[in-house]
């Protein structure tokens, strides 16, 4: 299918997650979530081989679930820097972990005026309930800031999050500031081609005004036609919080962590 029917497709129709219950994401505090005790994830591993390093695993859902031998995330590395290191939530699988340092090094190789890509929370070290957030608990979700421009046109780093209308404005610390359409579609592509998560990526919530920025920003790179359609899919504003301020990827469970329990959203 054409590109220009593609793009025009997915505007007309925003992706599934609309319709989806609201107890699937973050946002809407006045929802009631039932605290429901899991055993430790470690009791569904099995024994490791002699030598061998334990995987890291995914237990549960997202808003109710266990992370085990998660992977850290340095605070701060050379092409990203954590923007909430003190509340000590930067724990996740492997994939994800390693997936968000390849992705922010792809993007400051291919353009070395990118800023470093901010990252918020993930899962804390064994997951579990995280104050601020519904999901996040296990090890499966990781929230990560918008790049920004200045009045000029000009790169910063978004240390903190700033939430942006439909058009792209925003405002920090008094001075505007414009949603980088270029550099957070190239953001999009690099999460949706990253040879660590593979056809892992299940959600990228963004409000409905900066998806469609996104695609149509897409479009006018020449994005092949598969990969529009696809970021159309993944790209969603869920129920309860608009995710006007920051992306917010989720993983699939991997194989392994279906069969040991892992639950998909």
């Amino acid at each position: 299918m054409p590109r220009k029917l593609i793009l025009a497709a997915l505007l007309a129709a925003p992706a599934a997650a609309q319709v989806m219950p609201a107890a699937f994401f973050d946002g809407a505090a006045t929802i009631r979530q039932r605290v429901v005790s899991l055993p430790h994830p470690s009791a569904f591993l099995p024994a490791p081989r002699r030598g061998a390093p334990l995987a890291s695993l995914a237990v549960g859902a997202p808003n109710r679930g266990r992370l085990v031998n998660g992977a850290e995330l340095p605070v701060e590395g050379p092409h990203w820097r954590a923007i909430r290191p003190e509340v000590g939530r930067l724990y996740g699988t492997s994939e994800l972990v390693d997936g968000l340092r390849w992705t922010a090094e792809r993007l400051r190789v291919a353009d070395p005026a990118t800023p470093p890509l901010a990252v918020g929370d993930l899962s804390g070290a064994e997951g579990g309930r995280a104050p601020r957030h519904r999901s996040h608990q296990n090890g499966r979700d990781a929230d990560v800031n918008f790049f920004w421009l200045d009045a000029k046109g000009a790169p910063l780093f978004s240390e903190r999050m700033t939430s942006f209308d439909a058009k792209g404005r925003g405002v920090y610390a008094g001075k505007p500031l414009r949603f980088d359409a270029a550099r957070n579609w190239r953001l999009v592509t690099a999460l949706l081609t990253n040879p660590h998560f593979g056809r892992q990526v299940r959600w990228i919530f963004v409000s409905r005004g900066l998806r469609a920025l996104l695609l149509k920003e897409g479009a006018k790179q020449g994005a092949a036609p598969g990969l529009l359609e696809r970021a159309g899919k993944t790209l969603a504003q869920p129920p309860g919080n608009s995710h006007r301020n920051h992306f917010h990827v989720r993983l699939a469970c991997s194989g392994e962590d279906l069969k040991l329990g892992c639950k998909n959203l």
